[in-house]
């Protein structure tokens, strides 16, 4: 009620009947309960589970997921002063710092990274200096290191804005949910 206000009502409603509609109805894969892992925007792919968690799931694949592109939460650009970089990465960031990216995973996200001579994970970076994303720019800009992400979240799975962008398309939620999740089976009842 907080965060909808005059709109909850109708945001209520709607959820409600999305939750009778879909009563006892299961994602699964191989008659198995999937991991129905999902994230907020994806730089218009969705990432392999494989890349992010050293899991490997069929159906947790990088999908085409362009409808992001359009979301408000798509491109994001944060300055981190040198000090607060070195506190956070034990680097000493001067405006020489050379930085290169050596690889990017299917979901083109940084794979790995090469801060003067060391070299991250793009995950690993992205978790110390807390990036929206790992898909990312590292720009050496007036003292400071501009990062730009596209994305929001670890990209797996299924995109809420993906999601949503599909749905005002026309899509329903089954197809919807076989997309994100490729080869699974919506199965009513145990």
């Amino acid at each position: 009620k907080q965060l909808w206000r005059n709109d909850f009502e109708k945001y209520y409603k709607k959820i409600e009947a999305a939750v009778k509609e879909t009563k006892d109805e299961t994602i699964r894969y191989n008659d198995n309960y999937i991991e129905a892992v999902y994230h907020s925007t994806s730089n218009g792919r969705t990432e392999d589970s494989i890349t992010v968690w050293n899991n490997s799931y069929p159906y947790l694949k990088s999908v085409d997921s362009h409808w992001d592109l359009d979301a408000s939460s798509y491109l994001k650009t944060t300055e981190k002063e040198f000090d607060i970089l070195k506190s956070l990465i034990g680097i000493d960031f001067t405006n020489e710092t050379n930085i290169k990216i050596l690889s990017r995973t299917a979901g083109n996200r940084v794979k790995e990274v090469m801060i003067d001579n060391v070299v991250f994970s793009g995950i690993k970076l992205r978790e110390m200096l807390g990036l929206r994303s790992a898909d990312f720019e590292i720009e050496i800009k007036d003292g400071k290191a501009v990062f730009i992400t596209r994305g929001f979240g670890h990209g797996v799975g299924m995109s809420q804005y993906g999601a949503n962008g599909m749905a005002k398309e026309g899509y329903t939620y089954k197809e919807i949910l076989k997309h994100y999740y490729p080869g699974t089976q919506i199965k009513k009842g145990d």
